[in-house]
């Protein structure tokens, strides 16, 4: 994990860990933790928690309210400004050719936790992420984690 990315992510899961916000860190980040060889460009986070629980914690946020436009139907993206962007999901959703596609909330977003650096940093479960790399047709992510690593 990058040094910028690793403090990216222990500042934001402080905030929500202090604030006992449902999380679990997922994207590009889980994949690099589990030593697969991608490309980290932003934190993906996906919570189960109101939205106003999450935007009222970080002061540079944008919020992106309105998902509703084919095929994604996310309740809510919420992104953290600065050097690495964080993408907070909540209640992600996207439209197949064989229906609506919903991201597991609850206690089921998480895998298991680890701590980083004494902070707890809860992970998504892989199998999770593959069924929602194989809903929105990202191949290459799919592939990567059919790989031994």
């Amino acid at each position: 994990m990058l040094d910028n990315t690793k403090k990216r992510l222990l500042e934001v899961a402080k905030v929500l860990n202090e604030n006992d916000i449902t999380w679990g860190l997922g994207g590009s980040l889980l994949l690099d933790i589990h030593g697969y060889d991608v490309t980290v460009n932003d934190i993906d986070l996906m919570v189960d928690a109101p939205l106003e629980d999450v935007i009222k914690l970080f002061l540079d946020t944008r919020v992106i309210t309105n998902l509703e436009i084919s095929p994604y139907q996310t309740d809510y993206l919420v992104q953290i400004k600065g050097d690495i962007v964080v993408d907070i999901m909540i209640g992600f959703k996207y439209i197949t050719p064989e229906g609506l596609y919903e991201y597991p909330k609850g206690a089921n977003i998480v895998e298991k936790t680890i701590q980083i650096d004494e902070v707890d940093i809860p992970l998504c479960k892989l199998s999770d992420w593959k069924d929602l790399y194989e809903a929105i047709g990202r191949t290459d992510k799919v592939e990567i984690l059919k790989q031994d690593h």
